[in-house]
């Protein structure tokens, strides 16, 4: 199975404004960048039949983004683990089961760092710091293989 990680688009950073973090929304700049990403994803022939996003407001905005690129409207699962500070572990055992049921799948998942970039090493054993808008594609089994990490500007 492949496993798609997207890290959120940039978010606005004037927290005064959010009475708590899960609603802070992208900024403009986040928009514009992950629509340029998310471009350079479909231009790469990156595809998916599944998605796991997190419950907060960016991660969200940002799969809709990627799905209006994309011209898919598949119904996300939103996953409580992926938040910011949410258990890296747990969700590669939610990976591992999910790729043994479905084997042939290719899953987007949209989250946060340190546990976004935690989750690709952990499952891949490569050390990979994903910026805001980046991309790693693995494959995933009872071992995972990392296929590519895309940084944003390389799919610009």
């Amino acid at each position: 199975m492949e496993v798609i990680l997207v890290r959120h688009a940039k978010s606005a950073h004037d927290y005064s404004k959010w009475k708590t973090d899960d609603i802070r929304p992208l900024a403009s700049k986040g928009r514009s960048r992950q629509a340029k990403t998310s471009k350079g994803m479909l231009e790469q022939g990156i595809t998916y039949s599944h998605i796991w996003v997190s419950p907060f407001l960016r991660a969200q905005q940002t799969l809709e983004i990627i799905q209006s690129t994309f011209g898919t409207s598949i119904e996300p699962e939103v996953v409580d683990e992926l938040r910011v500070w949410g258990d890296p572990r747990l969700v590669q055992g939610m990976i591992l089961d999910f790729a043994r049921n479905n084997p042939d799948s290719k899953l987007l998942i949209v989250g946060h760092n340190p546990n976004i970039s935690s989750m690709a090493e952990i499952m891949t054993g490569e050390y990979i710091s994903m910026s805001t808008s980046d991309v790693v594609r693995m494959n995933v089994a009872e071992t995972s293989t990392l296929i590519e990490y895309l940084p944003r500007e390389d799919l610009y």
